[in-house]
C-alpha cells in the first residue's frame, strides 16, 4: 500500500500533462517530503534515486516472523548510501494523512 501511497503522490505532483520527465522532477524536488508510513526518511534528489536511506536489523522467530533484535522497538540505522557513517536515525515519521489518502 505504501508504494501506491508515493506513487499517487508523485503523480499529483507531476501535473496533469504527465511525462517520465515531469514525474521525475516531480520526485527530485519533492519526493523527499511525501508522506509515507516508512521507518525511515525518503532520500529522493537531483542526485539521488534511492527512496528509503535506512534499515533495521531483525531475525525470524520459531513462527517464521521477523522480528527486531531488540524485541519489542525498532532501532532504525539510517547513512547515505555512499561513503558516510552509519548512524542510529532521529527521523520521527509525520503522521499520516486522514484515511490513509494522500493530500
Amino acid at each position: 500500500m505504501n508504494s501506491a501511497f508515493l506513487t499517487v503522490q508523485a503523480l499529483k505532483a507531476a501535473g496533469k500533462n504527465l511525462t517520465r520527465a515531469g514525474l521525475l522532477a516531480a520526485l527530485d524536488s519533492g519526493g523527499a517530503k511525501f508522506a509515507n508510513a516508512g521507518l525511515v526518511p525518503l532520500n529522493y534528489s537531483k542526485t539521488s534515486n534511492v527512496g528509503y536511506n535506512g534499515y533495521w536489523f531483525g531475525k525470524f522467530n520459531t513462527a517464521g516472523d521477523l522480528v527486531p533484535n531488540d524485541t519489542f522497538t525498532y532501532t532504525v540505522y539510517t547513512t547515505d548510501s555512499g561513503t558516510g557513517a552509519v548512524e542510529k536515525s532521529t527521523y520521527s515519521r509525520p503522521d499520516m494523512p486522514a484515511k490513509g489518502l494522500p493530500n
